[in-house]
């Protein structure tokens, strides 16, 4: 965890990163990336960013980020890197109360622009230790992963399941 855009030499970060050949690309909440800051972290050679985005629901995401106003400070940033030039993905965590969402979420990726959709199953260590009751159960877990397959085929951006190891063979077996 943590926020990267907090730290005042993120920009001398990203440049050191391209200097050793690597290719920056971060996650985020997405709440800092103001124009002049997707600007900035163009300039210094960031990649693109990963901005969470949880719920459809403004009041959804922002509890589970724990900020008033997360949602649109979110959606701000994703803006913000379009027109900066700065290529993005939405990153969302998966529980039971949002999986019904994922669909929309892509879609929304979609409409704003975003390179990708990854999708991330919560994984009950640290903080997500006191989130495991709120884990998808193990068919809804699968049945998600099909309708992330049968989502790919629908549109033009990569959707990619994080923390599934079970979705090669769900995909050999889907054909």
């Amino acid at each position: 965890g943590g926020e990267p855009l907090l730290r005042p030499d993120i920009y001398d970060l990203v440049q050191h990163a391209c200097r050793l050949g690597l290719r920056p690309v971060f996650g985020t909440n997405g709440t800092l990336i103001t124009p002049g800051v997707a600007k900035e972290l163009k300039k210094a050679g960031a990649a693109g960013m990963g901005i969470s985005m949880d719920s459809m629901l403004p009041e959804k995401h922002d509890a589970l980020r724990g900020v008033s106003g997360a949602w649109q400070q979110a959606r701000e940033g994703m803006e913000n890197c379009r027109a900066a030039g700065l290529p993005f993905q939405i990153h969302t965590t998966v529980f039971a109360w949002n999986d019904h969402e994922f669909e929309a979420i892509t879609d929304e990726a979609v409409r704003r622009g975003a390179v990708a959709h990854h999708v991330f199953f919560l994984v009950p260590t640290g903080r997500g230790k006191d989130m495991a009751q709120e884990a998808l159960e193990k068919q809804r877990y699968e049945r998600l992963l099909q309708r992330i397959l049968r989502k790919q085929q629908t549109v033009d951006i990569e959707l990619k399941p994080t923390c599934a190891p079970q979705f090669m063979r769900i995909a050999a077996q889907t054909g």
